[in-house]
């Protein structure tokens, strides 16, 4: 049987929901694939995992794909789990904060990728007027609501499905700010990644292409049956080092959320769209986050030849 090794990006959490469940219902196995997956890393980066060939897949954001290829890195998307960034930066609402231009000179928790980051946000603080739009960011790759609460930074960007619905369900007043809402561009989050030489390998092509079948079908039961299928995907989770959640109502707000997030692309799951990959890749190079390259094409830093 072929084997397929997965990476987390994070503790498992409603994102990995279709992982989860494909695993737990056996569709991997049924696909004639043995799925491992493996716990987010502290030290190690999903990249370096899929770099050292320590995993073959990896959960990611589009812009992750996008700054690694700007720097060399032979990655590319292949399955866009979220048509839509469902996010947002998120501060306390005892803050004072209540618009982007406000986040000018707060502390920020940065998750790992610091030029795009900066590129994004200061984008947003200047479209709601910010004249000098800095901010003060802090590398922290695992931040949460709780760091906000002990005063460790300012705001943060979160998904809103998974850390906004977590707060929500502990009743913790946050003031949300959509980047779609102030001037950027949509991009793919998550997305599942892996390294290019995947693909001219025909047997580890072939064994993605049913791994992603398996992976399809496990999102699509979750997004049809969030409530049924909360258990099987919680103890999955539970056994890969942890649930991200302590509170079933946050998992049960989370997995609901994601469900309707989700629920009109089911059928074209998957599948990236060029315009969305162009659209963001060139605000980051307007914007001075890729480095010194040409304009990037992103053609290449996706494909959907698996996912058929």
């Amino acid at each position: 049987m072929a084997s397929i090794t997965i990476a987390l990006d994070w503790a498992a959490n409603p994102n990995h929901s279709g992982l989860l469940l494909a695993q737990a219902r056996g569709y991997f196995a049924a696909e004639g694939v043995e799925a491992r997956i493996l716990p987010a890393e502290r030290d190690r980066s999903v990249v370096d995992l899929v770099r050292a060939g320590a995993a073959d897949f990896a959960y990611a954001f589009a812009g992750t794909v996008i700054d690694q290829r700007a720097k060399g890195v032979p990655l590319v998307s292949v399955a866009a789990v979220g048509q839509r960034h469902h996010s947002s930066l998120v501060a306390l609402k005892a803050s004072g904060i209540t618009r982007p231009a406000d986040l000018a000179g707060r502390r920020y928790a940065s998750f790992g990728h610091p030029a795009l980051e900066r590129a994004v946000i200061s984008a947003m603080m200047a479209h709601d007027g910010a004249t000098d739009p800095m901010f003060d960011l802090r590398v922290t790759r695992f931040a949460s609501v709780a760091g906000l609460q002990a005063g460790e930074y300012d705001f943060l960007w979160v998904y809103d499905a998974i850390e906004g619905m977590e707060a929500r369900a502990a009743g913790i007043e946050l003031v949300s700010f959509a980047p779609g809402d102030y001037g950027i561009p949509n991009y793919n989050a998550p997305v599942i990644f892996a390294a290019d030489a995947l693909l001219t390998d025909a047997s580890r092509a072939d064994a993605a292409r049913r791994a992603l079948a398996a992976l399809r079908r496990g999102y699509a039961e979750a997004v049809a049956d969030p409530d049924g299928t909360a258990g099987e995907i919680v103890s999955a989770g539970a056994s890969l080092g942890g649930w991200l959640f302590t509170d079933p109502r946050a998992t049960e707000l989370s997995l609901r959320d994601l469900s309707r997030e989700w629920r009109n692309d089911v059928a074209s799951w998957g599948i990236h769209r060029l315009e969305d990959w162009r659209g963001f890749a060139r605000f980051l190079w307007q914007h001075n986050a890729l480095g010194e390259i040409p304009e990037p094409d992103c053609a290449s830093y996706f494909t959907n030849a698996l996912l058929g």
